[in-house]
């Protein structure tokens, strides 16, 4: 959805612009028409406006209003998303400083190609929003579908894509001109005005003042060639053309305006093409920032960090508040608005992990923002303990905190709170990032079950060795000790960790036998079982995964007794559709002692698990045995079907193993080192 929101509110927004400036843009279209120095009709874009009101009628105004609003449906739609897509795959490919975002020369390349792009493929709507806005009144107007059906008939496909060519030209010019200089102006103005509509409504009247000069000889050409017919009749066998005054091509139309009407003709009745595209643009850019706004601010929360001068400096006789860094970079685009938000919020002496929540501040895209106070001076050398560390882990847990308490958050989906209905703990989601190669955008994705203690829900487990289900969170451990381990030692690789957390209980709120839920993937799971929980959660975290496209997936989780009865205690089961990362896992395991052996991912298990009426997929599947192999068919399901992916079932190993004198009692962890291991070779290919 993040990647569309520049389509959907380009193209809403250019619509709402395109129907409330459209009188201009019929006014500048009659305006520009007018050929010759002599026995002109209108005298600018008043004169115009008002002979049109009062011999043809308001609704003339408005004529050719239909192709115009399908028109910036596509063109406005493809022209802000392709420009703000291309932006961010030239910055996140090539840049590793994301103000280079700004750079001129980046965002006139990305705007001519998104402009140029965007306005060929529209101009078919072009034509008909010009042929219909000089049609006049009476019978020469005719509706949409009989204007297309009369150029198609008379002029061919041809007639449609008539003026092409400068059409391109004027809407690479426009764009290169206006999205760049917009996008610039309004960011230099951010640490003087912030982010404020006055800076919107100042950075939209340059961009569009300057993209309008640019443009306008070119607009006069593009609409000459447009409203131009060459109407074909056939006589018996033969096909004549017949045409008003006809240009063969934009350099023929120029050269003729400037033989005939001179250079100002270029700039005939400038006015109101000037004031249409400043005001249509002025529009348009200010309700593209709303809809952007409006769309993103229902999911996103920020964490900012405050101290007083007392814990900063060690003086307790002034309280004032001071902001760290990035809440100082904040407060500039806010002109001051969120210091003084703080001030009122924190009336009150500071103590560390103090949080307050702000609403409706309108900073960036956040819904709110959790202010949390920070103590570096709280602690002294005898308590052997980092502060500022310290201060900070406080500081953030208790912002995170508020935040989560008001939902803020996009993960968190059926299949994760399905398996956590009746637990008194609310489900989380971790999710953990390291970058160790600046080189490679794409990420490995570690995907981690974390179920902190199962007791099967309804479908209880038996009491004997229950206690042991404090350790289903084994996949979550290796996962998180796994990317700790790789940071320590700097490995040359990107790596992502999914953690979903939470209980499997029993109670009035579980999840019952035979209930279907819908997961974030939109499959529907009818649950058989509710102590096959594991694989919900798995399934949620690996949809979640999939959107970072990672080079290849790895899940691994404490999922099914049935792989200790096929495998016993000294070996992880792996379930691979790469045979490359099967043999390098398992050459990792060879190395580490940590072994893995390979296990069926056959269709005829996938059968068991889809082959069912009324929903989707079973979480316990139909037949008898391969429980382990059922599982593993069952989360194969939410995996792209071309991705390469493991899968590693470990609950195996989880506690004492009879392979390894070296391990200590208790829960193992195994296989981390293997894990390790095998992300170090993938590093080095």
């Amino acid at each position: 959805m993040e990647k569309l929101k520049p389509f959907i509110c380009g193209g809403i927004s250019s619509m709402v612009a395109e129907f409330g400036t459209f009188p201009i843009d019929t006014t500048k279209t009659r305006l520009q028409i007018q050929e010759g120095r002599t026995n002109i009709k209108y005298n600018g874009m008043f004169d115009c406006g008002l002979k049109i009101y009062k011999q043809e009628g308001l609704r003339s105004l408005y004529s050719g209003i239909a192709p115009a609003i399908l028109r910036q449906s596509v063109y406005g739609t493809l022209k802000f998303g392709s420009y703000y897509s291309l932006k961010n795959v030239i910055v996140s490919h090539f840049y590793d400083d994301e103000t280079v975002g700004e750079n001129m020369y980046i965002n006139v390349a990305c705007a001519a190609l998104a402009g140029a792009f965007s306005s060929a493929i529209a101009n078919p709507t072009d034509v008909l929003k010009v042929r219909m806005q000089v049609q006049g009144k009476g019978k020469n107007r005719i509706p949409l579908y009989k204007c297309f059906y009369e150029i198609y008939r008379t002029e061919g496909v041809k007639g449609l894509y008539r003026g092409v060519i400068p059409t391109s030209q004027r809407a690479m010019t426009i764009a290169a001109v206006e999205l760049p200089v917009y996008d610039l102006c309004k960011h230099y103005m951010l640490d003087t005005i912030g982010d404020h509509p006055v800076n919107h409504f100042i950075s939209s009247f340059i961009a569009s003042l300057l993209a309008a000069i640019a443009s306008c000889p070119i607009d006069v050409i593009r609409t000459r060639l447009m409203n131009q017919r060459k109407i074909l009749n056939s006589y018996g066998s033969t096909s004549v053309a017949q045409s008003t005054v006809y240009f063969a091509n934009s350099f023929e139309c120029l050269t003729s305006i400037l033989r005939n009407e001179g250079f100002m003709a270029l700039y005939k009745a400038a006015f109101s093409p000037l004031t249409y595209i400043m005001v249509s643009r002025l529009a348009t850019n200010r309700s593209f920032s709303l809809y952007k706004r409006t769309m993103s601010s229902h999911s996103k929360g920020l964490v900012l960090g405050i101290y007083s001068k007392s814990s900063k400096n060690g003086s307790d006789k002034n309280n004032e508040i001071t902001l760290t860094p990035l809440a100082e970079s904040i407060n500039k685009k806010s002109n001051g608005k969120l210091l003084n938000a703080i001030n009122t919020a924190f009336c009150e002496s500071l103590s560390c992990g103090k949080t307050r929540i702000l609403y409706g501040q309108e900073i960036e895209d956040y819904k709110a923002i959790a202010i949390t106070a920070l103590d570096p001076k709280k602690w002294d050398q005898h308590d052997q303990i980092n502060g500022v560390n310290e201060s900070v882990r406080i500081a953030s847990a208790a912002a995170v905190k508020s935040l989560q308490s008001l939902k803020i958050n996009e993960v968190y989906v059926d299949d994760l709170g399905s398996a956590s209905a009746a637990a008194e703990e609310p489900p989380k989601f971790l999710e953990i990032t390291y970058n160790g190669d600046t080189s490679s955008k794409s990420p490995i994705a570690l995907v981690g079950k974390g179920i902190t203690f199962d007791s099967g829900g309804i479908s209880i487990k038996p009491s004997s060795k229950m206690d042991q289900m404090r350790a289903d969170m084994g996949g979550a451990a290796n996962v998180a000790s796994c990317i700790w381990a790789l940071a320590q030692l700097k490995v040359k690789v990107n790596v992502k960790g999914f953690i979903p957390l939470c209980e499997n209980m029993p109670g009035n709120k579980a999840t019952k036998p035979g209930d279907v839920i819908v997961g974030r993937s939109g499959k529907s799971v009818c649950i058989d079982n509710t102590d096959a929980e594991g694989r919900l959660i798995l399934a949620d975290a690996l949809s979640y995964a999939n959107d970072f496209k990672p080079l290849w997936t790895l899940d691994i989780a404490t999922l099914t007794g049935a792989v200790r009865v096929a495998l016993g205690d000294c070996v992880t089961a792996i379930f691979s559709t790469s045979d490359d990362l099967w043999q390098s896992i398992h050459h990792a395991g060879q190395e580490t002692g940590d072994r893995v052996w390979r296990m069926p991912l056959f269709s005829h298990y996938s059968n068991q698990m889809t082959e069912h009426d009324g929903y989707d997929l079973n979480n316990l599947g139909k037949g008898k045995g391969g429980g382990s192999c059922t599982a593993a068919a069952f989360l194969r399901e939410f995996v792209p079907k071309d991705a390469k992916w493991l899968h590693a079932d470990i609950a195996g190993v989880m506690s004492e193993t009879s392979d390894q004198p070296y391990m200590g009692s208790g829960m193992t962890g195994r296989p981390v080192r293997t894990l390790i291991e095998f992300i170090m070779q993938e590093s080095k290919k």
